[in-house]
């Protein structure tokens, strides 16, 4: 029964950790701080992060393969809409649209990353919770545990789940877990520091990371809107219309 648990709540820890991704300090803080850094290394181990950046630069591709196809497209209509340029002409100016459209998407790039941190993010998030909702007799009795050999094989098991979630496999956590681990993460799992830290990772934790990666989306957003309006984007099409559109 323990084993089934167990094998339950790290789905569905692996589950919060894909839909996932600087606190103040007093001198009484001192103590609660560095024993939350320690509990964030100790963590983090559970985030696949190698998977979390392929999917990011999978993402990341496809994205700007649509952007490639959406503004060549808009670009060549434009050229056939252009008045009093020859055929040739306007097949001569279509012709220099793909090195046009690959600076742009070179930009584009560079916005789309501009700040996309997801370590740090998680970090953060991880140490802003343990700090804000764990005492510092709950941290050390969770450290304790988490460096034990059952604490590092729940992560073990956590990242494999979130990787094989990200990564559309069968996981192979259940062979990975024995009897006697199930029984200590259990048991951890129902004293009351073991209860707050999961309720920290699998919801608190997740709330914090989802606003970070809000924030970045709107500023990345707000960067290409300003970029296309005065910025290199625009340079870049002001140029290439003043070369060959301009006069002809």
């Amino acid at each position: 029964m323990h084993k089934n648990i167990i094998t339950a709540t790290i789905l569905t820890l692996a589950l919060t950790v894909c839909a996932q991704i600087s606190f103040s300090q007093t001198a009484n803080d001192a103590e609660k701080v560095r024993l939350a850094n320690e509990l964030v290394e100790i963590t983090f181990k559970a985030f696949p992060m190698n998977t979390f950046q392929d999917t990011i630069e999978k993402m990341k591709t496809e994205s700007l393969q649509g952007f490639k196809s959406e503004i060549s497209a808009t670009l060549n209509a434009k050229i056939d809409e252009t008045a009093d340029i020859s055929a040739a002409r306007k097949a001569a100016i279509k012709a220099k649209v793909p090195n046009l459209v690959d600076k742009m998407a070179v930009r584009v790039e560079t916005l789309i990353m501009q700040g996309l941190d997801m370590e740090q993010w998680i970090k953060e998030t991880l140490a802003e919770n343990y700090v804000k909702d764990l005492t510092v007799a709950e941290l050390e009795k969770v450290n304790t545990f988490f460096k034990g050999s059952s604490g590092t094989v729940f992560f073990e098991l956590v990242k494999e789940e979130a990787a094989a979630e990200l990564e559309k496999r069968p996981s192979k956590s259940s062979s990975m877990l024995k009897n006697n681990d199930a029984v200590e993460i259990y048991k951890f799992m129902k004293t009351p520091p073991g209860e707050k830290f999961m309720a920290i990772f699998t919801k608190d934790a997740d709330n914090f990371l989802n606003k970070k990666i809000m924030v970045w989306g709107e500023d990345m957003l707000k960067n290409l809107e300003q970029d296309i309006e005065s910025g290199e984007l625009n340079k870049l099409l002001v140029d290439f219309v003043a070369e060959n559109l301009t006069g002809n």
